[in-house]
């Protein structure tokens, strides 16, 4: 798994004023051997939990994950190897754990679904980057 979280300044004007705003792109890659499906979640560093639930519990409330990842920002489940998301909430230089889980789509002998899970889940820090504009600190000059 690869995952990157980069802003984009977004300008907009109106007049002579001019000001920027940002949003956070999530770009993360992810590729199972076999067919199967991926849920990932992230989350601040400091709301990490000292343990992390099974890939069992998470697929089993993924239409509630804050359920077993409390604090999560994001989280998407994908059956794809990829994802590109905007995000909002992302602070500038904080600290953030990308939590994966996947399954594959294995059968019983019957055709009902019986999956094989990772063993646990996958983690991955990444640090906001710093898109903190400067000031001026001894006044403002043409604000």
């Amino acid at each position: 798994t690869t995952a990157a979280l980069h802003f984009v300044d977004r300008l907009w004007c109106c007049g002579l004023v001019c000001r920027s705003t940002y949003l956070c792109n999530l770009l993360f890659t992810t590729k199972l051997n076999e067919p199967g499906d991926i849920i990932w979640a992230l989350l601040p560093r400091t709301n990490l939990p000292a343990t992390l639930p099974t890939p069992q519990q998470v697929f089993s409330s993924s239409s509630n994950i804050s359920a077993v990842l409390p604090g999560a920002i994001a989280s998407d489940s994908l059956g794809a190897a990829s994802t590109n998301t905007s995000l909002t909430g992302v602070a500038s230089q904080t600290a953030y754990v990308l939590v994966v889980a996947a399954r594959d789509a294995a059968k019983a002998a019957d055709g009902s679904p019986q999956p094989n899970y990772i063993a646990r889940m996958a983690q991955l820090t990444l640090i906001a980057p710093d898109v903190t504009p400067p000031v001026f600190t001894g006044g403002c000059w043409r604000c």
